[in-house]
C-alpha cells in the first residue's frame, strides 16, 4: 500500500492515497446519486476510450461531448485555388460541369460533406472493427470519428471522441483510414466532419434517471481530455513519467460543480494524477437529480500492452 498526500487546490481538496479495497458506490439516498464509471483509458496516440459504453440514458441523449474548436493553417497562394479547379496549364478550369459530374470546385455544405464522408468510410470502418474482434472479441461500442477538413478538401487531421468497448487497435485502423478521405471544398474554408461509427448489438432504450446521470457523467468526464494530455506532457517535460493509474471520486454539488476529489488505488507518478484529479474536479457535470452526486472513475494513463 502506498500512503498519498493531501494537495489543496481552490475551493477543493484533492485527496491522494491508498485503499486496500476499491470503495463501493453507496446507494442513492440522503439526497446523493451515486454512480460508477468503466476504466477511461488516456493514450498518448490520442485515441482516448472508455473500457465499456455509458449505460442506456434518455432517448437521443448526446454521447460526444463538444468537440473543441479548429482553425486550419494560413492558407498559401499555392493553396488558395483547390488543385480539381486549375487545369495541367496552371489556369483556371473554364468548363463548367456536366449535369451528371460533381463540381470538385464548388464549395459545400457540412451536411453535404458528412455524407460524403459516411460513404466513404463505411466499409472501412466495418473492415476496422472485425480488425479489432482479433483482439476483443466481445467488443460492441461505438466511437465518433472526426475529420478536420482544409479549404482544398483535404483532410487535415483525425480525432476520435465517445469511443467506448472497441479496442484501440480498431479505432487506430479508423483513424487511418479516414485519413485518406477526399472531399469537396466545405464553405467558410474548413469544416469538422463528425461520422458516428456505432457496432452496438442492442436497440436504442430509455434508461433511469441514475442511468441518464451516468451516462452525462461519461461525456463530461471526456470532455477534459485536452487538460488531462496537458497534464501527461507537462508529466514528460519533467521526466516524471506518464504510466500511471488511479481511482478518482469526485463529490458534486447540486450545481454540478465538483467540490473534493479523492485518488485511491494509485500507480505511478502522482504529480501526473494530482493533475488530473484537479482536471477532473472541473468537470462540466450535470446538477444531480439527487441535489448532491459522486462519481467514481478509474483513469489510466497511457494502459501498457496485455493490461486491458
Amino acid at each position: 500500500m502506498r500512503r498519498g498526500l493531501l494537495l489543496v487546490v481552490p475551493a477543493a481538496a484533492v485527496l491522494l492515497g491508498a485503499c486496500a479495497e476499491p470503495p463501493k458506490a453507496p446507494a442513492a439516498r440522503g439526497g446523493i446519486t451515486a454512480v460508477e464509471l468503466t476504466s477511461f483509458e488516456v493514450r498518448d496516440d490520442q485515441v482516448d476510450r472508455f473500457e465499456h459504453c455509458p449505460p442506456a440514458g434518455e432517448i437521443g441523449q448526446d454521447w460526444v461531448p463538444p468537440i473543441p474548436e479548429w482553425h486550419p493553417p494560413a492558407a498559401s497562394a499555392s493553396a488558395a485555388v483547390p488543385e480539381s479547379a486549375v487545369d495541367a496549364s496552371g489556369g483556371d478550369v473554364a468548363q463548367a460541369p456536366s449535369g451528371d459530374t460533381l463540381d470538385e470546385s464548388t464549395p459545400v455544405s457540412l451536411a453535404e460533406l458528412t455524407d460524403e464522408a459516411a460513404n466513404q468510410t463505411r466499409d472501412h470502418f466495418r473492415s476496422c472493427y472485425h480488425h479489432g474482434l482479433l483482439f476483443d472479441p466481445t467488443q460492441d461500442g461505438h466511437v465518433a470519428v472526426v475529420l478536420r477538413v482544409d479549404r482544398a478538401g483535404k483532410v487535415a487531421s483525425v480525432e476520435t471522441w465517445g469511443a467506448c468497448d472497441l479496442a484501440p487497435e480498431a479505432l487506430v485502423c479508423m483513424k487511418d483510414e479516414a485519413k485518406h478521405v477526399h472531399l469537396r471544398p466545405p464553405q467558410g474554408g474548413s469544416a469538422t466532419v463528425t461520422i458516428p461509427a456505432v457496432f452496438t448489438s442492442g436497440a436504442e432504450k430509455a434508461g433511469s434517471t441514475k442511468d441518464a446521470y451516468a451516462a452525462s457523467a461519461y461525456v463530461a468526464i471526456e470532455a477534459m481530455r485536452p487538460r488531462l494530455h496537458n497534464c501527461e506532457q507537462t508529466a514528460k517535460y519533467a521526466h516524471t513519467g506518464v504510466f500511471a493509474s488511479a481511482l478518482f471520486t469526485i463529490d458534486i454539488n447540486a450545481k454540478g460543480k465538483g467540490e473534493h476529489v479523492a485518488v485511491d488505488q494509485w500507480k505511478g507518478g502522482h504529480e501526473l494524477l494530482g493533475c488530473a484529479a484537479e482536471v477532473l474536479r472541473d468537470a462540466p457535470f450535470t446538477p444531480p437529480p439527487g441535489g448532491r452526486g459522486k462519481v467514481i472513475v478509474p483513469v489510466v494513463f497511457n494502459p501498457r500492452p496485455g493490461t486491458r
